[in-house]
């Protein structure tokens, strides 16, 4: 969190998006349990594995270049 508060100020971040993804966020714990509940239910039902993949993006932040 402190990065983002330091790159905010070259930066604007959304601070509500940020506070989801901190450490014992509530919120993120809950997907993450539905997330391993469905993956379960799907494996328990003999159903096709989920294909997962991830994508971001690197802006550069002028002055310091790519933060990843």
């Amino acid at each position: 969190m402190m990065l983002a508060v330091m790159i905010g100020v070259l930066k604007q971040t959304n601070s509500q998006i940020l506070a989801v993804l901190e450490r014992e966020s509530e919120v993120l714990a809950r997907v993450q349990d539905e997330f391993h509940t469905m993956v379960r239910s799907r494996n328990q039902e003999r159903l096709q594995p989920i294909k997962i993949t991830c994508f971001f993006e690197e802006l550069p932040v002028p002055g310091v270049g790519v933060v990843s």
